[in-house]
């Protein structure tokens, strides 16, 4: 029951964005805040990254605050990985300034990073940073299967014009190893596209 419920709130808040789950979420949090231990960690793992999607600067500080000072590397990585939700743009390249600087593993910036991207409010935005970045980024991950991962989460994108983009951006910009997630993420974008174009119009029409 713990486990279904903490799903039936990320499904809520997260995929459905249902703003009485979102307010619940930012309520839980902000409480597991003012008094660590309140909120079972079941459900706090769902509640933290859904707080964060329509979060304020002044939550943002909060999750960083309480990554750095987290003692167990689970509550770290809890607030730490929940700045990818952050929505808001100045937040959004402050959380990449803060990937690519020293507090961040680069083992961990890979995922981070796949994170913001997966992200569909602020996918635009991150792929842009990406792309911005992207020597640094390779510095800082430092092996092919951090880019992979990076190439994978690209794969959400769902518009033909993005798949001419992010072919032209690795045509420019080529990885070694990295051919077969790019091949699946192309295929998926392609699919999608195709997918939305066709059964779109028929969706709309069938909701309305």
């Amino acid at each position: 029951r713990t486990a279904l419920r903490a799903r039936l709130v990320q499904g809520l808040g997260g995929t459905a964005r249902d703003p009485e789950s979102a307010e619940k979420a930012r309520e839980l949090v902000l409480s597991e805040l003012a008094k660590p231990g309140s909120v079972t960690p079941t459900l706090l793992n769902a509640a933290v990254p859904i707080a964060a999607l329509g979060g304020d600067a002044a939550l943002y500080e909060k999750y960083l605050e309480r990554s750095r000072k987290a003692s167990a590397p689970e509550e770290h990585d809890r607030y730490m990985y929940a700045l990818a939700g952050f929505s808001d743009p100045a937040l959004v390249r402050r959380t990449m300034e803060y990937v690519l600087g020293p507090e961040v593993r680069g083992q961990d910036a890979k995922l981070f990073l796949a994170r913001m991207i997966s992200n569909r409010d602020i996918r635009g935005l991150a792929w842009e940073l990406t792309q911005s970045r992207w020597d640094e980024i390779q510095k800082k991950t430092g092996d092919s299967f951090g880019t992979g991962l990076i190439v994978g989460a690209l794969g959400a994108f769902c518009d033909a014009t993005r798949l001419g983009e992010i072919q032209r951006f690795f045509q420019a910009h080529p990885v070694a190893d990295a051919e077969r997630p790019l091949t699946q993420t192309m295929e998926r974008i392609s699919e999608c596209a195709a997918r939305s174009e066709t059964q779109g119009p028929k969706l709309v029409e069938w909701l309305n």
